[in-house]
């Protein structure tokens, strides 16, 4: 089996990925005055919140996984962004709108067309 895609697609690939999972929580961690708000803890917050929340969805799984997931994708950024808990709930909640929007604008270019 050969992959071969272009490298054009690839970048776009990756630019898609960043502009739907790092820059929303890198702008949610300005707004909020995160302590930790550059690039890299950005990155690494949400590489953990995401292999919590796939476990999280794996092995609770239904509306208890969902909450679940939420309670520690919150308590993952209070950590690494240096935010406080109550802060970092409502953080999560407006980074979720953030990447909405995100979808919703690169839709309306062609991206996901």
């Amino acid at each position: 089996m050969e992959l071969s895609f272009q490298t054009e697609s690839v970048a776009l690939l990756f630019l898609v990925l960043f502009s739907l999972t790092v820059l929303p929580v890198k702008i949610g961690a300005t707004i909020f005055g995160a302590t930790n708000n550059e690039f890299k803890y950005c990155a690494i917050s949400v590489f953990l919140c995401t292999f919590i929340a796939i476990i999280c969805s794996k092995i609770i799984g239904g509306f208890s996984g969902l909450l679940a997931g939420y309670i520690g994708v919150s308590i993952v950024y209070s950590r690494v962004l240096g935010l406080s808990l109550s802060w970092s709930f409502l953080f999560t909640f407006g980074i979720f709108f953030i990447q909405v929007a995100t979808v919703q604008a690169l839709t309306k270019f062609g991206i996901f067309t």
